[in-house]
């Protein structure tokens, strides 16, 4: 069965075909070309974050206990974590995070391996919190670190030779009294020599 009209759609068992009359063909192809547009300017929109704002949008899934000014200012929306809560220092001209100080927050939770994605991070200040459970394996890859402070959690565990790899630490506070791998606390050594 056909139907035959000018600018209606035409349909056979076989095919399909659509007959333009006017500018319906050219109406339709607009249409799509607007759709194709927007939805694909929401994707983008979506993802416009960049991969340091994502990997702490990640860090939330692991804190059971996060304060309200963490909540307002973590925007996913945002472009950058720059003017983030807690985001101390940024490089702005790549959309790194270099320093976080969520020291004295009253954050509940896990660290979270996620913080290893923040390749230029070189100070971390997380005491004075309820972190718990052990320290990530991951942190251990975040070469540029100068800075870390884990005092005053209920972390558990001991520190890995994962550490030794922090070839730039100076400061590790970790509890009240500081495990540390042979070979990191020989560099501290000469460091301080």
């Amino acid at each position: 069965m056909a139907l035959y009209a000018e600018g209606t759609l035409t349909t056979t068992k076989s095919s399909m075909k659509l007959a333009c009359a006017g500018g319906l063909c050219k109406m339709g192809i607009s249409l799509n070309l607007f759709l194709l547009l927007f939805f694909s300017e929401s994707i983008y929109a979506v993802s416009a974050l960049s991969p340091d704002g994502l990997a702490l949008m990640s860090l939330l899934r692991h804190w059971t206990r996060v304060p309200s000014s963490i909540k307002l200012s973590w925007n996913a929306s945002d472009s950058t974590p720059c003017s983030w809560d807690g985001v101390q220092y940024c490089d702005f001209q790549k959309l790194n995070v270099v320093g976080l100080d969520l020291s004295s927050y009253g954050i509940s939770g896990q660290l979270g391996p996620e913080l290893a994605s923040l390749k230029q991070l070189k100070s971390i200040e997380f005491s004075y919190n309820n972190f718990s459970d052990s320290i990530p394996l991951e942190l251990g890859s975040c070469g540029l670190l100068e800075h870390l402070d884990l005092s005053f959690n209920s972390l558990t565990g001991e520190l890995t030779q994962s550490f030794g790899n922090l070839r730039n630490l100076r400061l590790l506070s970790w509890k009240l009294f500081t495990l540390m791998p042979t070979n990191l606390m020989a560099r501290s050594r000469r460091k301080h020599e």
